[in-house]
């Protein structure tokens, strides 16, 4: 049996080795020029930002449905326009109600 997570990682790595490789001319072992701590902190940075704003989504398309849910509730929709409104405010400050609501 083979876990097919495991085996899409290793064609990932595989894949990554052969991009590396033709772009770089060498290959991991055979590298002894580059600072591998401090690639392997920039990218963890990389990730740390990666991460950020799919929580940051997250938290918007949740905020979002809140509020949807609750001015349905309400009666607030009737029609299309109010519905493109409302997806509006994701670009208009729900991401500071979303933080300050965690606070």
């Amino acid at each position: 049996m083979k876990d097919k997570i495991v085996e899409k990682v290793r064609q990932d790595l595989l894949d990554r080795s052969e991009r590396g490789i033709k772009k770089y001319g060498t290959t991991l072992d055979q590298n002894t020029k580059d600072n591998f701590l401090q690639h392997l902190y920039e990218e963890l940075l990389d990730a740390a930002l990666y991460t950020k704003r799919l929580i940051w989504k997250q938290e918007q398309r949740q905020l979002l449905k809140e509020i949807t849910e609750a001015d349905e509730a309400d009666g607030l929709y009737e029609c299309e326009e109010d519905y493109s409104y409302v997806g509006k405010l994701l670009g208009k400050g729900i991401y500071d109600h979303a933080e300050n609501k965690q606070d």
